[in-house]
Parts: structure tokens; sequence; C-alpha cells
């Protein structure tokens, strides 16, 4: 049954140096070895930092088990591989550790996810940040909630003014029954809009305009995101 678990297995002394005494075909595809090979080595050749598995022995011996702790273990190459690991003790007739068995789950596809995610919300982040377009995004009910730089800069709005402001107070009343026309939740995303917004100082600006609607998993509309450029210089020349 062990042998067919999806996880790894292992099993080691609590003495003898942590020497392997049983592994399963999962673990030893984890770790890119053949079984028999695994069985020549302790935990100290298997965990990158050993001195956390001797942490996590203590708490095994003291708790009876630990589970789902994140460690790196390390591959046939050399290279480290994000495991997650639940550990618990056997105890001898005297009570005393005699094996630790400890499953292994192979994490590094989720790390890597997770890391490409940080990297995706870093991106984000600078760009949104420091866009020449003003950026605003609003909840369900059209609420203002957050906004980059520019969009404070265009407005002439400090994050007070704008936070929670109603967007549709950012058009002339005329700007934003024609908004409504293109029933833009319906659609899901509509494009280069020209339109005006009114700035702080009562002052009208020209701008184009796109926003795209946002949605959960269920298909209900969170909010949307509006972006926003000046083009009172295209008017102008116009």
């Amino acid at each position: 049954i062990i042998d067919n678990f999806q996880a790894g297995v292992f099993r080691s002394y609590a003495a003898n140096r942590g020497q392997v005494v049983f592994v399963n075909k999962a673990f030893a595809r984890i770790l890119g070895y053949n079984p028999s090979e695994l069985l020549k080595l302790t935990t100290a050749d298997i965990f990158v930092n050993s001195e956390l598995y001797a942490f996590l022995v203590k708490q095994a011996i003291r708790n009876g088990i630990i589970e789902d702790q994140e460690v790196l273990l390390r591959h046939r190459d050399r290279r480290a591989v994000a495991c997650s690991v639940s550990l618990s003790a056997v105890l001898a007739r005297d009570k005393q550790a005699e094996y630790f068995d400890v499953v292994v789950k192979d994490i590094s596809d989720q790390k890597n996810v997770e890391k490409e995610l940080t990297e995706s919300k870093e991106l984000f982040r600078v760009v949104f940040e420091n866009s020449a377009a003003a950026i605003t995004v609003t909840d369900k009910n059209e609420r203002i909630v957050a906004w980059n730089p520019m969009a404070e800069k265009m407005l002439g709005m400090t994050k007070k003014e704008l936070f929670n402001k109603p967007v549709k107070d950012l058009y002339p009343s005329q700007e934003w029954r024609q908004m409504r026309t293109y029933r833009i939740r319906e659609r899901g995303m509509f494009s280069d809009i020209a339109t005006q917004v009114v700035r702080h100082d009562g002052s009208v600006l020209n701008v184009n305009v796109s926003i795209s609607i946002l949605k959960n998993t269920q298909g209900e509309v969170i909010g949307s995101i509006g972006i926003l450029n000046d083009i009172t210089n295209l008017k102008m020349i116009e």
C-alpha cells in the first residue's frame, strides 16, 4: 500500500546518524534515486538544513507527530526540492524513539506558482505606480477603492477625496449618461472612449478611457479597472 502512495514515505533510525531503513517508490522518484541507493544515505544527506531536521525530530519526540512542515530536500543532482513533510516518532518498549517515519509531498510546483504570482504582483505594482495613465479601481458598487499616483495628479484630488468616491462623480452628468449607454458591465470591456472628467477645481479634462470589468469565479461583477489618458493636447490640435 505504501509503495503505491503518491506521497513519498521513508523511515530512518533515531540513532545511527539517522540511517534510512525504508523508502517507497514515490520518495525515490522525488529525489531522483533508485530505492536501493537511498538506503545507503542518512537524513543529513537528504535534508538541506540538517539543523531544521534536528529541530523537527525534537518536536516529534515531544508531541508524537509534526505535520506539514516546509523543508528543502537534496535531489540526486544536488538541487534543492521544496517539500512538505510530516514526521512521527516510533517508540521502543523503553519509550525512547527508535525510528522516525516521514511522509513527504513534493510542493516545488506550488512554490514555482507562488514565485510567479509574487513576480506578477510586483510587475503589476511597478506598472500601476509608474504608469503615465491614471488608473482607478472600483468596487461592485462603483465606488473608487484604489488608484495610482497619476490619478491623483490628473484629477487634482487627494487620497481622502478619492477614496470611496462614486465613479460617476468624475464625469459631467451628460458624459456619465453617455457612458451608461455603452453597457460596459454586460460587454465586460470597452476601450478608447473619448469623454470628459471633472477635476477637483471644477475644470473639465478631455480623456480617453478604457474600462475592464472584474468578476469573481462565480461570474459575478466585483468591480472594474479604468485607465484614463489625458487627450487635452490632442483636442487642442484637432
